[in-house]
């Protein structure tokens, strides 16, 4: 799979970043609507955005886009120096499936990387199981459990282009 990394064209020192992770019922591609949004969001919040283009279904079954987005936030933090990135200001943010994958990511059990400092959960999908909807109760809702640490190899290349629209192409393979 691929990401694309958006910064802003003037910095001169480490930055916010953000994990955007488009939605698209785990089969779609991201819409030019989602690139704009990460382009966007680069330019006037003066920040970083890594946006992949995570793997899809049906030719890549769960967990691929879910093992693809905890590789990229992992990426993040271990080429914080590297990319520009202050480790302890990067969020998650996405869009329905993708903000379903932006809750993984915050969730998971980092072990040696610090979590999120923050979500931006766009209309996300809060649960999909298969039962009668529940009447309205305090609006809360709490994780069941907690991922596990798991071994993330991935192979995926990164453009970066600075919000000028400048690319810079890279490839990256991350360790088994």
């Amino acid at each position: 799979f691929h990401a694309e990394f958006f910064e802003p064209a003037q910095q001169q020192k480490a930055l916010p970043c953000i994990l955007m992770i488009h939605g698209g019922a785990f089969g779609l591609m991201a819409s030019p609507h989602h690139k704009k949004l990460a382009i966007r969001y680069a330019q006037e919040l003066g920040c970083k955005v890594l946006f992949p283009d995570y793997h899809l279904m049906p030719d890549y079954p769960y967990p691929a886009g879910k093992e693809d987005v905890l590789s990229c936030y992992r990426y993040l933090c271990e080429h914080k120096d590297q990319l520009g990135i202050d480790i302890n200001r990067i969020a998650v943010a996405g869009d329905s499936v993708g903000a379903v994958l932006a809750v993984y990511v915050a969730q998971f059990d980092w072990k040696d990387v610090p979590s999120p400092c923050g979500q931006m959960l766009v209309y996300p999908v809060t649960d999909a199981a298969p039962k009668a909807m529940p009447k309205c109760g305090n609006g809360i809702l709490q994780a069941q459990q907690k991922p596990k640490n798991e071994t993330l190899p991935h192979d995926f290349a990164v453009k970066r282009r600075n919000s000028a629209g400048i690319y810079r192409n890279g490839r990256i393979r991350l360790p088994a």
